[in-house]
């Protein structure tokens, strides 16, 4: 409203009833001007397929301009916006989500990046663990073929255990060695924190991670 009426403006100055003082005018294009960057910021998280890292870029954004402006108002909404900051670092998924993100993970500090790998491998291994259930369902419903003699039989039960066995060795079954921990989890945590380089804010974090996906399922997890 107030944009439009500094639209209007040249209407109202020549109107004797509609004519305000210039420190009026002033006071409504600082307004104006300072409420423009939470403005655009609202509407950009309106967009569809928007990330953790999107939302957190954009933040950064809006609080870049704010400061930049100065104006009182400016330096209370830059002030709000920063306690709301640290209210978003509390949640856990959004720590990890910024971890995922190369454009923006670097910015976490020492505590924030243990925060985000505990949760990236908790929901890793919960993730596992719904694939055994699964499995373990779909074995116990599927009806068993009978043989005609014992050596057909026991041939069958072999391969069974044999595809069994060999499934879970590549899905990292809970059940089998070292596959079902979590420090081969951590390690491809640290090697993905360690190894990668900064992403340019341009850059479509999705897309990025789909083409990754075979070597970090974790990351891609979270991020969707």
């Amino acid at each position: 409203m107030l944009t439009r009426l500094l639209e209007l403006r040249p209407i109202c100055t020549e109107n004797y009833e509609l004519c305000l003082s210039k420190t009026t005018w002033n006071s409504i294009e600082i307004t104006v001007a300072s409420l423009k960057p939470s403005n655009i910021l609202t509407k950009k998280l309106q967009m569809e397929q928007l990330t953790m890292g999107d939302f957190y870029l954009n933040l950064i954004n809006c609080k870049i301009e704010l400061k930049a402006i100065n104006t009182t108002l400016a330096c209370e909404l830059h002030r709000n916006m920063e306690i709301r900051e640290k209210v978003l670092f509390e949640s856990k998924a959004f720590v990890a989500a910024l971890y995922t993100d190369l454009r923006v993970n670097f910015l976490l500090n020492t505590d924030q990046l243990q925060i985000a790998e505990k949760a990236l491998v908790s929901a890793r291994m919960r993730w596992r663990k719904l694939n055994k259930q699964d499995r373990d369902s779909t074995v116990l419903s599927s009806p068993v073929a009978s043989t005609s003699t014992q050596q057909q039989n026991e041939g069958s039960q072999l391969e069974d255990f044999l595809d069994q066995s060999y499934n879970n060795t590549l899905r990292g079954d809970l059940s089998y060695g070292c596959a079902g921990g979590d420090s081969d989890i951590k390690i491809d945590l640290k090697e993905f924190l360690n190894k990668q380089v900064r992403l340019p804010v341009s850059k479509n974090i999705l897309l990025f991670w789909e083409s990754k996906k075979i070597y970090y399922l974790t990351c891609i997890f979270y991020q969707r």
